[in-house]
């Protein structure tokens, strides 16, 4: 009898030193939730004793905007009877706050009463800091986008246009909605239709830079000119993870060498009378003289 009862003993030694060893906070609580056991790794991040943490002691670790969060939520997972998780902020004994995910699960008896609650806290302050970052890195990155002087565009790799800036929205005097409803081709001058299809759909199947210039309906009914480019972003392998588009208006410039090519047109023509005339007279003047 002693001889099984060492070996429970050892088994139960074995097994508290494997939970206070591994890297988690471990907790354990009773079917109305409040917490029984704490494994030395969370006593020690805490900075409580045992005998200050059981029970609901240990909440005054909590950050004082996530306690109530946090209650509500663990007495819907105690009322459900399921396990649950949730992201809260738990003091360190120096003070500092981190973000931890906190999870639990009921463990239930042969007729399925719930007989206790297991949980670990995990610490993902590095990740909601990334997370943050990359939040922030968005935003920026959307400020820049909105302030480009040109109409931007992005679209999936089979070319389906899924972002359009705001320049482009006021422009068309459209909505996101009502440009993927009617498709980009309805703002497009009748001219312009067939051949920049062409050209994006050459651009699509083969990844190379889109560039064409063809005319815009603005949202009065006019038309202008702009220049259409469009490059691809690749993935490691080259494959092609999304296209980034940018229209600039380019319309004076197409009205001035319009213009240019006018004048240099009449210039010429004006130089090929002169020149005519000019031989003309020389003709007369010979023969006169002869």
């Amino acid at each position: 009898m002693q001889k099984a009862f060492d070996e429970i003993r050892k088994s139960e030694n074995q097994l508290r030193a494997i939970i206070n060893t591994i890297p988690a906070l471990a907790w354990s609580a009773r079917p109305d939730g409040s917490a029984d056991f704490f494994n030395r790794l969370y006593l020690d991040y805490m900075g409580l004793s045992a005998e200050q943490a059981l029970d609901w002691g240990w909440t005054v670790a909590l950050h004082p905007d996530d306690l109530n969060r946090l209650a509500d939520y663990w007495q819907s997972v105690l009322a459900s009877g399921e396990a649950g998780e949730i992201e809260v902020r738990l003091r360190r004994f120096d003070g500092i706050y981190r973000w931890f995910l906190f999870r639990a699960s009921p463990l239930r008896d042969e007729s399925g009463k719930i007989v206790k609650w297991y949980g670990t806290n995990t610490d993902i302050e590095d990740r909601k800091r990334a997370e943050d970052a990359v939040r922030a890195s968005g935003r920026d990155l959307s400020q820049i986008i909105e302030a480009i002087p040109g109409l931007v565009w992005c679209a999936a790799p089979d070319g389906e246009v899924n972002y359009l800036n705001r320049r482009m929205l006021d422009y068309t005097g459209t909505t996101p909605g009502a440009w993927e409803q009617l498709g980009w081709a309805n703002f497009l001058h009748p001219d312009d239709v067939e051949p920049t299809g062409r050209a994006w759909s050459r651009a699509i199947a083969t990844g190379h830079t889109h560039a064409i210039q063809c005319r815009l309906r603005r949202s009065d009914g006019v038309y202008r000119w702009f220049q259409v480019l469009g490059e691809a972003a690749c993935d490691s392998e080259g494959g092609v993870t999304r296209w980034y588009g940018l229209l600039l208006d380019v319309d004076d410039r197409k009205s001035m060498e319009e213009a240019l090519r006018i004048t240099e047109a009449r210039l010429s023509r004006a130089t090929q009378i002169a020149t005519v005339g000019e031989r003309s007279a020389s003709i007369a003047m010979k023969s006169t003289s002869l």
